[in-house]
C-alpha cells in the first residue's frame, strides 16, 4: 500500500507544489515520512500501521518525489533531461544500498527500533530541502519570457481585464483537469498504469516465494 500511495497520491501533492512551492511540499513530505515511520515504531497492530506507515510514509515518499522532480525542471534547461536521468537513478542505487543496511539494523536491533533510526536518518531530507530556491519557478518564467515563448503572458496581454483575472484564478484551482484534453498525456497515463500492475508485483511477493522453495526443498531433503 505505501508505494501505492507514493504515486497514487501526485495529483495532491503536485497541487501543493503549485501552492507552496517545492521547497514547503519537500519538508512537509520529510516530516510526513519522519512522523509515519515513528508512529510505526510504536504501532500496537498492523492495522494502525496501514495508516502511519502505508497513508502517512506514502504521503510524504509522495510530496519529495514529485516535488524533486518538479524543481529540477526549474533548476535546468540545457541539461534536464541528463538531470532528469540522474535523478531517476537514484532511487535504484537507493534501493541497492538500503537493502543491506535495513537488514544490518534488523539483525542488530528490532524492527521498532530500526524504524526510529531510519526516521533519524530521513530526517536529513528536511535540512537539503532548505536548499531548494523558491525564486527559481520566476527565474525560469523569466527565461521563456525573454526567449519569446511565453504565450500564456502574450494572451493576457490581448484579453481584456476581466478575462485576464479569469485566467489568474482558473491557474490557482488546486486541480486542474485540463491536462486530460491531451491525448498523448492520457495515452502515457494509461500505459504506466498498466505498466506499474507486472512492475511491482514480482518484487513484493519475491520473498515469500523463496521461503515456500526453501521449505518444500527441506521437506524433500528430510524425506530422502
Amino acid at each position: 500500500m505505501q508505494i501505492a500511495f507514493i504515486f497514487a497520491l501526485g495529483p495532491l501533492t503536485s497541487a501543493l507544489v503549485n501552492r507552496l512551492g517545492c521547497r514547503w511540499t519537500a519538508i512537509i513530505g520529510g516530516l510526513s515520512c519522519v512522523s509515519g515511520l515513528l508512529l510505526s515504531s510504536v504501532a500496537s497492530s498492523i492495522y494502525i500501521m496501514y495508516v502511519t506507515y502505508s497513508v502517512l510514509f506514502g504521503f510524504g515518499g509522495c510530496c519529495l518525489f514529485v516535488s524533486s522532480y518538479v524543481i529540477i525542471s526549474q533548476y535546468f534547461e540545457k541539461y534536464r533531461s541528463i538531470a532528469t536521468g540522474i535523478l531517476a537513478s537514484g532511487t535504484g542505487l537507493g534501493v541497492l544500498s538500503v537493502a543491506p543496511m535495513l537488514q544490518a539494523l534488523l539483525d542488530s536491533f528490532d524492527w521498532r527500533k530500526t524504524y526510529r533510526i531510519t526516521a533519524g536518518i530521513i530526517s536529513v531530507v528536511c535540512v537539503l530541502c532548505l536548499t531548494f530556491d523558491p525564486t527559481m519557478a520566476g527565474v525560469t518564467v523569466a527565461k521563456r519570457e525573454e526567449s519569446g515563448i511565453d504565450e500564456v503572458k502574450q494572451e493576457q496581454q490581448e484579453m481584456p481585464e476581466e478575462q485576464g483575472e479569469q485566467a489568474q484564478e482558473e491557474r490557482k484551482k488546486w486541480f486542474d483537469l485540463s491536462v486530460f484534453k491531451e491525448k498523448v498525456f492520457v495515452v502515457l497515463t494509461l500505459c504506466n498504469t498498466v505498466f506499474n500492475i507486472g512492475h511491482n508485483t514480482p518484487r513484493l511477493h519475491l520473498v515469500r516465494l523463496y521461503k515456500v522453495i526453501s521449505t518444500l526443498e527441506g521437506g524433500q531433503r528430510s524425506d530422502d
